[in-house]
């Protein structure tokens, strides 16, 4: 009886062992990294990254990982150190001022530089008032240029980075003076009058939009009479000191003939919406209407590219043919008659009905007007 005792005992703590080790693998496996661990090691993570990106900035500003550099910091601003936001705010200055001097830095890394400014003084350098009145006179500077080299853009980058600059400086920022706010609209107009692809043209008009719906006071651009003192200097580079007011908004009027429909209805809405009269339905829609993200605004960039062969709103099919018609109704009739005689038919000016696009019509209009003046001298 005493053996069988011991091989039960035995066997029983050979068992109980088994489940011992059972219990400890669950546990290893169940077992997670705490908290306050994980955070360190993302600390020290993020930390090596940025340095990685100084590191980068601190090379030569022609190096081809400046851009990338940029974008990096871009992409962290919201977690970089108050300490960190002023060495690289004076850093973005250098560069910019490098570029006014010698105009080799590429075009998409200014633009960068400028996104990557417009996100560290979104984040923690909201809290703190610096002056970026140099970092709105770059992206002044740069509209022309931008819009002038992405033609032979294919992949719209620099398009896309001008309205994502456009964006944070203009419309994120909630303290811009009237002068400057008027001057980048002007600009902005002046631009997606025929000097850039219509994609762009289209998302420069929602943001103009934007700030006359945001800023009431520079609607006097599409007054009848200019406000200002002076004389308008639209190859200035500041905005501050180019006196916008001194002319007037006409290159919206001038859209409303594109061939376009979407510019066609942006330009009208922004008249009707700003310098019609203030009635409640004008009123009610400028207080309905939503602002766009940033996300939104590049959706406008691929909604409204025609590069990609789509066109939006589509384009109508064209009605049948007058001349089309009329043959056919000539051919039913010669075969319900089994006759095999020739027909002729003749086409005059008045069997074809010409619909003159609105394009055609303005050209009209402008040369009655010249021959009219050409009259009355």
């Amino acid at each position: 009886m005493g053996k069988k005792r011991t091989r039960q005992l035995v066997a029983k703590n050979k068992l109980e062992g088994k489940d011992d080790d059972v219990t400890k693998s669950l546990k290893e496996a169940e077992a997670t990294i705490s908290q306050a661990h994980q955070k360190k090691v993302q600390t020290n993570i993020l930390r090596n990254v940025i340095v990685c990106y100084v590191r980068l900035l601190k090379m030569d500003h022609k190096s081809p990982l400046l851009f990338c550099a940029m974008a990096g910091l871009a992409k962290f601003a919201h977690l970089m150190n108050v300490d960190l936001l002023y060495d690289l705010l004076d850093y973005m200055r250098d560069v910019l001022k490098e570029q006014a001097q010698d105009q080799e830095l590429p075009t998409v890394t200014i633009l960068q530089s400028l996104v990557t400014t417009a996100r560290l003084m979104g984040g923690i350098g909201a809290a703190i008032d610096i002056d970026m009145a140099e970092f709105y006179n770059q992206l002044y500077r740069v509209i022309p240029r931008s819009l002038m080299s992405d033609l032979n853009d294919p992949n719209e980058k620099q398009s896309r980075l001008l309205i994502d600059a456009l964006y944070l400086f203009l419309i994120k920022h909630s303290k811009l003076s009237l002068v400057r706010v008027a001057s980048f609209v002007k600009r902005m107009i002046t631009w997606a009058c025929g000097h850039c692809p219509v994609h762009v043209a289209i998302a420069l008009l929602e943001i103009a939009l934007e700030l006359l719906i945001k800023y009431p006071n520079a609607r006097q651009l599409l007054g009848g009479e200019e406000s200002g003192m002076g004389s308008y200097e639209p190859f200035g580079n500041n905005p501050d000191q180019v006196n916008p007011f001194a002319t007037s908004l006409w290159e919206i009027y001038a859209l409303f003939d594109h061939y376009h429909a979407r510019v066609r209805e942006l330009s009208k809405s922004i008249v009707d919406t700003c310098a019609g009269p203030k009635n409640k339905k004008t009123q009610q829609a400028a207080a309905l209407r939503k602002s766009l993200k940033s996300t939104q605004y590049q959706d406008l960039i691929s909604d409204y590219c025609p590069f990609a062969g789509k066109f939006k709103p589509s384009v109508k099919v064209p009605g049948p043919n007058v001349l089309q018609e009329r043959y056919q109704k000539m051919m039913d009739s010669s075969s319900s008659k089994n006759s095999k005689e020739q027909k002729l038919l003749f086409v005059t000016p008045s069997a074809i009905s010409l619909h003159e696009s609105s394009f055609i019509k303005s050209l009209r209009r402008q040369v009655r007007d010249a021959l009219v003046d050409e009259d009355s001298l």
